[in-house]
């Protein structure tokens, strides 16, 4: 193509679309971390070449860096390199927050949402076992802003299908939240509890996310039988290890966790019924 219009001004954009393809490839199919990485380069790359002056004009422009950071923040997040996802997520956070203050349009606010909760997610990863940390309490200020934007969207289209999961995925993300955060003044288990059981009625119970957002939450407010369905259903809904995204294993690992914890408190009650007789 550059061969046939080497002065095609868009080439550069398709090209780094190009590598984005090829480097999420190189993930899901090989795992090949560094091969994706190279990609995701080339393509940022691309997008950043030109004057910086320009980028205020160009919202396209902006944009399309900011996925190349959002690619890069998600390669490093799979890996659990906090810091590093939590760099590109940053940056990311910025140009979507300067994009909605420009246009104010349905698609840059769906957006800012979308970095708004990989900021938030990857903040409370680094941080959450803190007290009264200000980095925890940013994530969930964070995290509650991403839920009253995809509230917002849902609210002005309900027959998008991506608002209402956005949505769904907001309210499970707040949910975990409430439930784990040490601070006493955040921390709110009934509020937890039907955020959750919303997120899980949106999504038809067929989103493991939110299950086992859900098992926690009802674990935490004496309903241990309800827990041990969610968990379970949570369970069944995930792919085969092998297959499994890096969200996914994380998601595994609390499923595992939700399991482990039922198993124990019946462990434990059968041992207290055994020493009563």
């Amino acid at each position: 193509m550059r061969q046939k219009n080497p002065g095609a001004g868009d080439l550069d954009r398709i090209e780094a679309s190009i590598h984005d393809r090829l480097g999420t490839l190189f993930l899901d199919r090989g795992h090949s971390v560094d091969a994706a990485r190279a990609q995701f380069d080339l393509s940022l790359k691309l997008r950043q070449a030109g004057p910086n002056d320009e980028l205020s004009d160009q919202p396209e422009r902006q944009s399309d860096i900011a996925t190349s950071y959002y690619k890069l923040g998600k390669l490093f997040e799979d890996q659990e390199k906090w810091k590093e996802a939590l760099d590109y997520y940053e940056r990311a956070l910025v140009i979507r927050r300067k994009l909605f203050e420009q246009e104010k349009g349905r698609e840059s606010l769906r957006g800012l949402g979308q970095s708004l909760a990989n900021v938030a997610r990857v903040q409370w990863q680094m941080t959450w076992n803190a007290k009264n940390s200000a980095t925890v309490r940013r994530a969930v200020d964070l995290s509650k802003e991403r839920l009253q934007i995809t509230e917002k969207l849902r609210a002005e289209d309900a027959s998008d299908p991506h608002a209402q999961a956005d949505y769904a995925d907001a309210l499970a993300a707040y949910a975990d939240l409430l439930l784990n955060v040490s601070d006493p003044t955040v921390k709110d288990w009934p509020r937890a509890l039907t955020l959750a059981e919303e997120a899980v009625r949106l999504t038809d119970r067929r989103d493991p996310r939110s299950l086992v957002v859900l098992a926690q939450a009802l674990r935490f407010n004496k309903r241990a039988a309800e827990a041990r369905q969610a968990a379970e259903e949570a369970n069944a809904l995930l792919p085969p290890q092998q297959k499994r995204t890096g969200d996914e294993r994380r998601t595994w690992y609390d499923i595992n966790y939700e399991l482990h914890k039922d198993r124990s408190a019946e462990t434990s009650s059968a041992n207290t019924r055994t020493r009563q007789q």
